[in-house]
């Protein structure tokens, strides 16, 4: 099982990183099967459970039955930013939408492509 588990870390993608109300989700792709998923700390997707997340050094460990793997997001890809006060409402919807939109995806009701261009309105 140790080896089925590992193999099935390895082909794994880490993708991108959210975090709405201090809470972290981790978009994760399998171009195996050419589905993705988002998993936040303490929750299981497809057997793969989010072990540990440090923001600083960019490096989220998933599990997956027996086997553990660390992923390093690629800085390159990061991005941070503020959002005006005045704004604060604007990103409230728009965190809203994003989060609405992930349910959908869950349920098999969008496309990666639609889901991501939600999320990158609701990060701008």
């Amino acid at each position: 099982m140790g080896a089925d588990s590992e193999g099935f870390l390895h082909r794994l993608q880490w993708r991108g990183v959210i975090s709405v109300s201090n809470r972290f989700q981790f978009s994760i792709y399998d171009p195996e099967r050419r589905t993705s998923f988002w998993i936040g700390i303490n929750e299981t997707r497809s057997g793969v459970s989010v072990a540990s997340y440090d923001e600083d050094a960019g490096q989220v460990t998933l599990r997956h039955r027996d086997a553990s793997r660390t992923f390093s997001l690629n800085r390159s890809s990061t991005r941070t930013g503020t959002v005006p006060e005045d704004a604060s409402t604007e990103r409230l919807r728009f965190s809203s939408l994003a989060r609405e939109a992930k349910d959908a995806f869950d349920r098999g009701e969008l496309e990666d492509a639609q889901l991501y261009a939600i999320e990158l309105l609701a990060l701008s």
